[in-house]
């Protein structure tokens, strides 16, 4: 792994998750996740709910329909590793704010993994 700071000790986070439309959201246990090359790991400060998470929980919002998932699009955090990288690097350390990749909703949760771009 690359550049780390405040690596947490623990090896798993909670997320919520959604089974599918319209269930209630769960509260899952995961592998603290490792940033690949390029990929930096964000402990989460906060994550808006808005109109499209909602949406998203209901399943009238197109945007991903493979059940389990993590839920929510956007958040903040602070960068506490990076998978390598010059950008990924230097934000290690730096608070940030996200929008999760195409298919890595997850920001209702402990860590979350989002490029460096």
């Amino acid at each position: 792994m690359g550049n780390t700071t405040g690596n947490p000790d623990q090896e798993t986070m909670k997320c919520a998750v959604l089974e599918g439309p319209r269930k209630p959201l769960v509260i899952k246990e995961y592998p603290l996740p490792v940033p690949k090359y390029g990929e930096l790991l964000v402990k989460v400060d906060s994550s808006a709910i808005n109109p499209s998470d909602v949406s998203f929980t209901q399943g009238t919002y197109n945007f991903f329909d493979n059940f389990p998932t993590k839920c929510g699009f956007e958040g903040s955090g602070q960068v506490i590793s990076s998978g390598g990288g010059f950008m990924a690097r230097r934000l290690v350390g730096k608070k940030i704010a996200f929008i999760s990749n195409d298919d890595k909703a997850g920001a209702w949760g402990q860590y979350h993994i989002v490029s460096a771009d």
